[in-house]
């Protein structure tokens, strides 16, 4: 088939979107034509890639312009965000431009994953898949109180957002003319249906995925072996904002370390919660054990995930998170709380699942978690091949693109 992908976020050094955009593109491109829509911001980098492997599928065209995000995390996702709806003012008239000079089976939008922003592609009147997207997480509420001030003006203007979706026009006549719709979470897709979407053409499907090379090169690799410690060596990653629940992993890490335990707890991360959370390290007497350095080359990233022991993100609200499923691969044992995407991908065979509660609560919990994953190793080593292994199988890219096959089939066939 002719594929005509529309990815704002597509970059072969992205993090986050733009691998979620580039993953997919490359991946569809094994069977089936593909021309991606993207950002003018991608081009360098996306025609150094191509050049230098010489591939010509897919094919890609630009919108936008080039210019630099504010220094401040928070302003520059604002950024993002008014770029992005920019780019979707100016998306369907280069989309019906292409379409008049190539036969497209069917349209697709990749990125953002977010389903808060309609497409318009679904009036070129050619078979429209809508996903996977996120955005119908909502942070637990007792919560709230665990983040900084300004994280928590964030997540209220969030939930006045995803609120106004139901009254957004636009919307709804995309999701009513979406021929396959995609939810990548089960939130999501409750989100979906309450907004129209006809049950019998919604899918759930996580947005991210790996290759066989990437989970053999994971899974083959030696994990560093801390059988007869008591100590354990603790990590996270990702974007540092409050909805990753990390004030609370830290209060978890005070009361585990007065309880007797041994840790290190490294966090290689930037973000709007970075100033609020080392300060918070520092009051709770933690300082000393919590590091917090620069951001690792990729290789050195890897090698230290496989010589943890458990990756700590209890993600008040998220979607389908990379870092955590990475640390999975790499047999880190998780602990999230039972919420939104990492609750779906997480259970209890692979990994700690928490029940959101008040900050005392819900790290008292994550700290009896951790003292017991120390006095147990057996147990923790069984967990941590269970996460391993449970990735391999549910997030190959195999799976993903047989996902996509069958919604592309769908979609013509209606």
């Amino acid at each position: 088939m002719r594929i005509l992908l529309s990815a704002v976020a597509c970059h072969p050094a992205g993090g986050s979107e733009g691998a979620v955009g580039w993953k997919a593109a490359l991946a569809i491109a094994k069977s089936h034509e593909v021309h991606v829509i993207t950002s003018e911001e991608s081009r360098e980098g996306i025609e150094r890639y191509m050049a230098s492997s010489g591939l010509r599928n897919p094919s890609f065209s630009y919108i936008g312009r080039v210019a630099p995000y504010h220094e401040n995390r928070l302003f520059a996702r604002v950024q993002s965000w008014l770029r992005y709806l920019s780019w979707m003012r100016h998306v369907l008239q280069r989309a019906q431009i292409l379409a008049s000079q190539r036969n497209f089976d069917v349209v697709h939008h990749v990125t953002y994953s977010t389903c808060r922003v309609a497409s318009p592609l679904w009036k070129l009147g050619i078979p429209f898949v809508f996903g996977p997207v996120g955005g119908g997480e909502k942070i637990p509420w007792v919560t709230m109180s665990s983040m900084s001030y300004g994280q928590r003006f964030q997540e209220l203007a969030r939930i006045v957002a995803n609120g106004s979706m139901s009254f957004s026009g636009k919307l709804r006549r995309a999701i009513a003319n979406s021929s396959i719709l995609i939810a990548s979470n089960q939130a999501t897709a409750r989100q979906l249906c309450a907004l129209g979407a006809n049950k019998q053409r919604l899918r759930i499907l996580p947005a991210v995925f790996f290759t066989r090379e990437q989970i053999d090169g994971a899974r083959n690799r030696k994990k560093v072996d801390h059988s007869g410690s008591n100590s354990l060596s603790l990590f996270s990653s990702g974007m540092l904002e409050g909805r990753k629940g990390l004030a609370i992993a830290l209060h978890a890490v005070r009361m585990a370390r007065n309880a007797g335990l041994e840790t290190t707890f490294t966090i290689p991360s930037r973000g709007p919660e970075f100033s609020y959370l080392r300060e918070l390290s520092h009051k709770l007497g933690v300082s000393d054990i919590v590091h917090f350095p620069d951001s690792l080359p990729r290789e050195e990233y890897w090698s230290k995930l496989l010589a943890s022991d458990v990756y700590m993100a209890p993600s008040l609200r998220d979607n389908c998170p990379a870092t955590l499923l990475e640390a999975m691969l790499c047999r880190c044992v998780p602990i999230v709380a039972n919420c939104n995407g990492p609750g779906d991908i997480v259970s209890q065979e692979t990994g700690e699942v928490i029940e959101p509660a008040p900050l005392g609560k819900m790290a008292g919990e994550i700290a009896d978690r951790l003292l017991n994953l120390a006095k147990n190793r057996a147990g923790l080593v069984k967990k941590a091949e269970a996460a391993s292994a449970y990735v391999a199988s549910t997030f190959a890219e195999e799976r993903y693109l047989g996902a996509i096959e069958d919604a592309y089939r769908t979609a013509v066939g209606q």
